[in-house]
């Protein structure tokens, strides 16, 4: 009887740990849509792509010229908002208002 419980402890310990583990790597990945008003022309929206791209933390960029924006996927353990902002802004990239957080 006492095997039995301790059995069904670990395994319950196991699934706690493992569910822990899963949600600590789901929530560290971050979705966001910014505006960029530049992003219409052509050198600015090249620009995003290629300073963001080489930004540690980024693991997904789509620019979208008719909508003046940016979708960014991120890891927020690597960067965040203000960082990807500030980057931005010292490449003369105006990023406008807050970001749009999407899941």
């Amino acid at each position: 009887m006492r095997k039995k419980v301790i059995i069904t402890a670990a395994i319950l310990v196991s699934l706690v740990l493992a569910f822990g583990a899963f949600q600590g790597v789901s929530a560290a990945e971050k979705k966001m849509k910014i505006k960029i008003p530049q992003c219409v022309c052509d050198n600015t929206d090249s620009t995003v792509r290629i300073t963001l791209g080489r930004v540690d933390g980024i693991k997904s960029l789509e620019t979208s010229p008719a909508g003046a924006s940016a979708t960014i996927v991120f890891d927020d353990t690597k960067t965040n908002f203000e960082q990807i902002r500030d980057i931005l802004r010292r490449e003369g990239v105006t990023v406008l208002g807050k970001p749009d957080y999407q899941d």
